[in-house]
Order: structure tokens, then C-alpha cells, then sequence
């Protein structure tokens, strides 16, 4: 069924922006952070530490909400204090863990306070904002002055009777009080950020990111236990005085740390990060996300996951091995990660195409160039058009197409293509859910080489792939909507996610033809909503990077033959005669028709697919032909790698890798360091076995699953005690395994011997040349040919849950079989080994059903001895 997006019209245009989407790079050391939240009933400590706050020495302050605008913009929760009712934060903990802390000489205390018209309205007053105070309860004649160091705002003898800022704080030289006005007027109903810190004993005032007092001529004395810390309110001996008239938005006090040491800085522009780097891999350039899990964990923890967010990965196929920086949403939630994370790598804008210069050459992006196979600077796989960086991309414009530094992007099999039109239906819709492989390139294959493999992908090759004609005729384009990669696929042909890659309509060139370089079948989801051609004979295509134009035959670019050459006009909206048009998104190209929309944009998403395979917490999470592509650019070196499985008793496992392929050993093979033991898979929950019986001359078959046994070396065979079976050649049995690991090739090497054959006849295992049987389900093998008897192998037949045998006779398999194998005929007690080919399971397999059996029970044995399957 088509993907139908969850994320609606943010995915394409809603983007949120979070230039300090980052998590606090000294969290660990953060032991306070009041940040009021809407479900706040009295001030909450939001820090690592979590203290409990008290209004010892007076109340606690109200929480008001949606009163008041934050000092970023948005309707704010703000932690009211109001003089009337004696509100005061009492925070002495602070000065226990500073004083405690290995740099108890610095530290840096800092919020956003807004004072209230109205107050400070006679002479001589002042209120407190915050600060340390000293000797007001020392049990034990703390030496420090009351005013150890507080922020103040008032009208006074220090502010010359105007409103202002000033400061208090002990003079480290001769132990007293030292009050300075900060020279900066107070302004009511506006918010300030203030920051008090100490360096290593010198203390620094800031208001609003300007250092406003510097103090060079003493050191402040080292902060003690027995100091206390309070916020809206200062202590005179047992009176609580001063207090705040206004609102704080936010607090933050950082131990060991001077967040803020030169004489200018930038306030922040949003609010304090609530996690840490260290735990939150993909903040920052210097710690990015290497996993899918870390990606989603930070998506999560910052955004939510149905909203797209710019954030730090890295990757080494991508961006030369160096973090970037994209944005990334988590999206088909309904899988057991909890969400897959798809990174942006690429945005199509429609309008004013011809602008949208690249290169200095002036060639426009995401233009339709006609040999996107066989040229280096073409506009689809290279990295000649990478002309802007990934944090400008701008997903609420149409008048720009831009490429990500992730360019040729992963490999990954999963793919999100989203349109957004102010024209047309369907917006915000997934056009494309890129879930197959190719057989060229394995489980997995970018955008780019997507585009560059435009003769293998063309729907007639009649012409060796130099002719890649478009749908223009009724006859193909129903064709093209249809397409699916081979006859064995379940892929139904009626649904629109087939990606189809057009080329000319074979006319000779240079004469304008109708092109697409991305061409995706009508949908309902995406067609104008008034058509421009009311009787189309034709089914309408969506094509992204279309034209009506000639092209250049030495570049190959869309441009008249003249010189120079004319780029096509990029204004046009309708042509019917014109043969010199092109544009970034075509709603309907049918009948020698293009007709272009010129506001909207597509993005191309793809998968941050798990990760590396290196260590547990870089399990990936897919096959191993995945891994191999995503990550070690189809070079993956021979070695174990962890993997995730989907069967839960499992888990996180780990894998030998030999040539792309995993290897499962069974019998007396073994693989050093592998989770995957031929122990591990006598365990019945990783297996299933099943048994059908014939009737053959009005005899039915009486075999059970019992009848099929490891032996004590793990070797798989019909050889059981139980088998007393004198009805031979009626039954057959298999052993299907299922250890989570998805592939989409298989082949296998293994060794098979029929150690209780004694005689002719039923006494003796005949290794029959039955042909491969195909098309199967699990439990509904049915018995063939009868009287026959031989041992198979069971693999995926395609992409559904169908099975087919793999028969080492080489009589009638000798297609299927790439070394080894037997004859048929009574050969006594016999060892064979044979190495199958390769079966590919389909473009959209994700398979993970493997095992073997047997033909013929009663006499007529077989034991699996040793070998391995090969997953890919």
C-alpha cells in the first residue's frame, strides 16, 4: 500500500529551526535550573540534581502562565514574585556543592528577570534579584559581609536616586561590603539577562551579554557551607527584606564553570538546554550521531518525533567520513525501534528554475540532463552541483533547490519523497516509499546512483539502454505505472510508489522531446486540481526534472543547439508548441504535453539506517547486504559484526561476515566469536519444523516432526529412533530457522550422508533428481514424484513468505547448483557436498526463513552434517 505520511504539511514546509538545538556541553555541572512548565504548580529544579526548593525565610512565589511574552518571543510560564506576599526562593544547597566542588572559586549564576511598572516608586529603595549572603546565619561566625555577592536593581544612593542596576559584594582586601552602580538604567516590563560569575576568585557582571563590572582590585573570598543562596529577596540579620517585584523566566547556576569570560557575548535565543552532550550524541559537531538509536533518542528528546530538526550525524560514506549537519525526522513509528530516522539530502524547488545557478558553467539544478548514466556532470549523482550548505536549506520556499553535503546521500532501501504544492492536492504526501533493491546493486541504492542507472532501470531497453523512452503513449505509460522488477515480486501493480526513470521519447536528437529524469505514476494524492488538459488520452505522469526541449549533444544538457546555447525558458506553464521548456516539477507530461507547477518543492529523504556493526551499541539493524552498502561502500571487510534481530529472544547478536555474506554454520561447523552457534539453532525457539504425508497406492505416509532430530554434534536428520516408518518414499520433512536476520540473497554449501543406507531398495537413500519445487508456504510442501527420495535445502522463493527446495542433483538442477552435487542412484552410505547459487529473493525481500530436509523417511535416510547458509 502507498506510505501515507504522518507528518502532514510540517514535513514539507514546517520545518522548526533550533540554531541551539544543542544540549549543554557543562550539564554535569549545572546544580540548579528553574525552567516553569506549563504543568508547574510552584518552582521545580529541572538541574541534574533535582533539589527541593523551599521559601524558608518567607513564601514560595506563584507560577503564572501565558501572562507574560518569554524573552524569546512565546507565550512564557514565568515564576511570579510579588513583595506583598513575601516571595523568596531559598536555595542554600548551592552553597554546600559549591563550596564542595573542585573549583569552588568558580561558578556562574545567570536568568531572566523582568521587573514590574510601578515598583521602586520613592527614593531609597531597591529590590534583590539574587545572590550569596554571608553572615546572616552563620552558626559559626561566618566572616563573610551579608551582601556576599548579590544582582540588584534599585533607586538609590548607589543609582543617584534613578533606576538602575547595581551590585554588592564583599571586598576580598579588607572584608567589607563594596556596592557600584552597574551604569545601566532599568527599563520596567522588559526582560534582562543578568550573569554573575566568578573566574577564579574575580567576579564579572554582565546585563544582557555586556560586562558591565569587571573586578580586577581584590579576589573574592572562596565561597563557604554555611554561605546562603536566595533568589528575589535579600536577609538583614533574621529579616527578609527587598524583595523582587517582577518575574523570572529562567535560572541556571553552574558549579566549576565561567560560562562567560570576555567582555561581550551573545544572550541566548532559546531556552537553557535541559540534557547534556555527553548523553546526547548528534547536538553538535563534535559529538554527531553515529546510530540510528542515537539519532532517534535526540530526535526525541528535542523534538518529538513527527517534526523534522537539524542535528549532527556522521557517517563514514558520507560527507568524506566528517560530520554534517541536516535536517532529520523519525518516521513510521508503528516498526519495533519505536521509528525509523530519515535524513534530509536533497530539495527540488520549482519556480524560477534558471536561477537556481549551481556552477559557474550556469547550468541550472536539478535540470534534466540526458545522459545522467555516462557523464560526470550531470545533476544527479555527483558531487559537481553540492552549491549550498545543509543548514540553509529553507523547506517554505520554492524558488531554490539545494543539495545536501551528504551528497551521493546513503545507500539506504528506505526512501521518503515529499511534495508540498499551494496548487495541488496531496500535500505533504509521501509520492514515494522506496523500499526494493536492484539486482545491480544489492538490497540498497541511493538517489544519485538511482539516477545514474537510468538504462538499466529504462522500462524498454529495445535499443541497449541508449533510447530510454518515456511514457508518452496510453500503451506505455500504463505500462510504466505498472512496472515491477520481476514476474515473482507481490509488489501489487496498481499502487503509484513506482519510481520509473524516462528518458527521450524516442525522437531523433536534438529535436525537443518530453523527458523526466525521476518520473512517478499518477495518484490521486498528486494532480491538479483543475487539470490543464480536460481529455487527456492518456494516463498523466508526475515527473520531477522534466522537459520539452532539445539538448546539447556534446553535454548533453537541455539547451538549444545554438551558439551559445539557450537555456529552455523556465517560466512557462502550459506548452503545447513551445520546444524549449523545462521546470523542476511536472504535474502532467502526456501527449507531447508538459505542464510544469511552478510553486512547489519535493524533498528527498532517505534512511540513517542503525549502525556500523563495530560493537553492540553499533548494532545494525538490517541485512547484511544493507550494511555492506550503507556503511563500507559495498568493501565491507571479512570479520564479526553485531546485528539486530527481529526475533526477540535473540536480540543484539553478532555475525561473521565473508564476502558480503553472513555465514550460519550448522552440524560440526562452527565460526569463532559468532553468536550464532549450529547449537544455537537446535534451540526450538529459532526453529519450526514441519512434515507432510502423501498417499500413494491408497497408502498415506505416517512421518511426524519427531521423526527429525539433532543428534549430539548438532547434525540435523530423519535418522531418529522414533522413524519406524515402513512406508518410505510417501512423506517429506524440513526444518525451517528464523534467527531475525533479514537478507534477500541466499545460497548455500553443505554437507549431506546417508549413513544408514545397507542395501537396495527401501533399505538404501536414493538421491533422487526431483526438480527444485517452487512457490511453497511453510507446512504446505506437498510430496512429488513419488517413490523418490532425496535431501534439499530451503530458501526464500521471492519477496513474500513463498519457499522453494534446492535440490544438489544435478540432473535436473544443474541451474541451480554452483559446485558439488550427486547423481541419482542406490550409493550406499555416501557424504555429498554441494554450493548453490545465489538466489535473489526480489527487489522488496526482507526475508528471514532459512533450512533444509528431506524427501522419503522409513529406510530411506539423510543426515545434514555440516556447512553454512549465506545470507545477504
Amino acid at each position: 500500500m502507498p506510505f501515507q505520511s504522518t507528518l502532514g504539511s510540517n514535513t514539507v514546509k514546517g520545518y522548526r529551526y533550533n540554531e541551539q538545538v544543542g544540549g549543554d556541553l557543562h550539564w554535569d555541572d549545572v546544580i540548579l535550573l528553574l525552567q516553569p512548565q506549563s504543568a508547574d504548580t510552584a518552582p521545580v529544579d529541572y538541574s541534574p540534581t533535582n533539589k527541593t526548593l523551599s521559601s524558608t525565610r518567607g513564601t514560595t512565589p506563584i507560577m503564572t502562565s501565558g501572562a507574560f511574552t518569554d524573552p524569546y518571543g512565546g507565550s512564557s510560564v514565568t515564576i511570579n514574585f510579588q513583595p506583598t506576599n513575601t516571595h523568596v526562593l531559598t536555595v542554600d544547597q548551592i552553597a554546600d556543592e559549591v563550596a564542595a566542588s573542585s573549583d569552588p572559586d568558580t561558578w556562574t549564576a545567570e536568568g531572566w528577570f523582568n521587573v514590574d511598572t510601578g515598583s521602586l516608586a520613592s527614593n531609597n529603595t531597591q529590590m534583590t534579584l539574587f545572590g550569596f549572603h554571608g553572615n546572616t546565619f552563620s552558626p559559626d561566625n561566618n566572616p563573610h559581609v551579608d551582601n556576599f555577592a548579590v544582582f540588584w536593581v534599585g533607586r538609590n544612593s548607589y543609582t543617584s536616586q534613578s533606576q538602575a542596576f547595581y551590585k554588592i559584594n564583599q571586598n576580598g582586601s579588607n572584608l567589607s561590603e563594596d556596592p557600584q552602580s552597574l551604569g545601566v538604567a532599568l527599563v520596567f516590563d522588559q526582560w534582562y539577562h543578568v550573569a554573575l560569575v566568578n573566574n577564579g576568585g574575580t567576579l564579572s557582571y554582565y546585563i544582557n551579554g555586556t560586562r558591565v563590572r569587571h573586578e580586577t582590585g581584590y579576589t573574592l573570598p572562596t565561597v563557604r557551607n554555611d554561605d546562603s543562596f536566595q533568589i528575589g529577596a535579600d536577609q538583614d540579620a533574621t529579616a527578609t527584606n527587598d524583595y523582587l517585584n517582577g518575574q523570572c523566566s529562567e535560572f541556571r547556576f553552574t558549579k566549576n564553570i565561567a560560562r562567560y569570560t570576555g567582555t561581550v557575548f551573545t544572550p541566548p535565543t532559546k531556552k537553557f538546554p535541559g540534557f547534556g552532550l555527553a548523553s546526547l550524541p548528534g547536538s553538535f559537531a563534535g559529538i554527531p550521531a553515529t546510530t540510528e538509536t542515537e539519532a532517534r533518542t535526540y530526535l526525541n528528546t528535542v523534538n518529538g518525533a513527527n517534526s523534522a530538526q537539524l542535528m549532527w550525524f556522521q557517517h563514514p560514506q558520507v560527507n568524506g567520513g566528517s560530520a554534517y549537519r541536516c535536517p532529520a525526522m523519525i518516521d513510521d513509528t508503528s516498526n519495533a525501534l519505536g521509528g525509523y530516522v530519515f535524513a534530509l539530502c536533497g530539495k527540488l524547488g520549482a519556480a524560477n528554475q534558471n536561477s537556481q545557478i549551481s556552477t559557474a558553467t550556469g547550468k541550472p539544478v536539478w535540470m534534466w540532463h540526458n545522459n545522467p548514466g555516462g557523464t560526470v556532470v550531470n545533476d544527479w549523482g555527483t558531487d559537481t552541483h553540492t552549491h549550498r550548505p545543509t543548514s540553509e536549506i529553507n523547506t517554505g520556499t520554492f524558488n531554490t533547490s539545494m543539495r545536501t553535503r551528504n551528497w551521493p546521500e546513503l545507500a539506504g532501501r528506505y526512501k521518503r519523497l515529499y511534495f508540498h504544492s499551494v496548487d495541488t492536492v496531496g500535500t505533504g504526501d509521501i509520492l514515494y516509499l522506496g523500499t526494493r533493491g536492484t539486482t545491480l546493486h544489492g538490497p540498497a541504492i541511493s538517489w544519485g546512483e538511482l539516477m545514474e542507472q537510468v538504462p538499466t532501470y529504462a522500462l524498454n531497453n529495445a535499443d541497449g539502454g541508449d533510447s530510454h523512452k518515456f511514457p508518452n503513449e496510453v500503451g506505455v505509460a500504463v505500462a510504466a505505472l505498472s512496472r515491477i522488477n520481476n514476474a515473482s515480486s507481490s509488489v501489487s501493480s496498481t499502487v503509484f510508489d513506482h519510481l520509473y526513470l524516462g528518458g527521450n521519447d524516442n525522437e531523433s536528437v536534438p529535436v525537443a522531446t518530453n523527458d523526466g529524469a525521476m518520473i512517478i505514476g499518477r495518484s490521486s494524492l498528486v494532480q491538479q486540481t483543475t487539470p490543464f488538459f480536460a481529455n487527456p488520452t492518456s494516463p498523466t505522469i508526475f515527473a520531477l526534472g522534466a522537459k520539452r526541449s532539445s539538448f546539447n549533444t556534446t553535454t548533453g544538457w537541455a539547451e538549444t543547439t545554438d551558439s551559445p546555447p539557450v537555456l529552455p525558458d523556465d517560466q512557462a506553464v502550459l506548452d503545447t508548441v513551445g520546444n524549449n521548456t523545462h521546470g523542476g516539477v511536472s504535474q502532467e507530461v502526456c501527449n507531447g504535453r508538459v505542464a510544469y507547477d511552478r510553486s512547489c518543492s519535493v524533498l528527498f529523504y532517505t534512511r540513517f539506517q542503525g549502525g556500523d556493526g563495530s560493537t553492540s551499541q553499533q548494532a545494525f539493524d538490517g541485512s547484511p547486504g544493507d550494511l555492506d552498502k550503507i556503511w563500507y561502500g559495498g568493501s565491507i571487510p571479512d570479520g564479526l559484526y553485531y546485528f539486530r534481530s527481529t526475533n526477540t529472544n535473540l536480540g543484539i547478536i553478532r555475525l561473521y561476515i565473508e564476502n558480503g555474506y553472513a555465514k550460519i554454520p550448522t552440524g560440526t561447523s562452527s565460526i569463532a566469536g559468532s553468536s550464532i552457534t549450529s547449537a544455537t539453532l537446535t534451540n526450538s525457539n529459532y526453529h519450526t519444523k514441519y512434515v507432510n504425508n502423501a498417499t500413494i497406492s491408497s497408502q498415506t505416509g505416517d512421518a511426524s516432526t519427531s521423526d527429525m532430530e539433532f543428534d549430539a554434534s548438532n547434525r540435523f536428520g530423519n535418522l531418529s529412533p522414533n522413524n519406524t516408518s515402513t512406508l518410505v518414499n510417501r512423506s517429506v520433512g524440513y526444518i525451517i530457522f528464523d534467527i531475525g536476520i533479514t537478507f534477500r540473497r541466499i545460497f548455500v554449501n553443505l554437507t549431506v550422508q546417508s549413513p544408514t543406507s545397507t542395501g537396495t531398495g527401501a533399505t538404501n537413500s536414493d538421491w533422487q533428481n526431483t526438480a527444485d519445487i517452487n512457490a511453497w508456504s511453510a507446512g504446505t510442501l506437498n510430496y512429488v514424484n513419488g517413490y523418490k527420495d532425496f535431501p534439499f535445502a530451503v530458501v526464500p522463493y521471492n519477496d513474500t513468505n513463498l519457499l522453494k527446495t534446492l535440490n544438489g542433483n544435478t540432473v535436473n538442477n544443474a541451474s541451480s547448483i554452483a559446485s558439488g552435487g550427486w547423481g541419482t542412484g542406490e550409493q550406499g552410505d555416501i557424504t555429498r557436498q554441494w554450493t548453490s547459487v545465489v538466489t535473489d529473493c526480489g527487489q522488496a525481500a526482507q526475508r528471514t526463513e532459512f533450512g533444509f530436509g528431506f524427501a522419503g523417511f522409513g529406510d530411506e535416510e539423510y543426515r545434514f552434517n555440516e556447512g553454512f547458509w549465506y545470507l545477504r
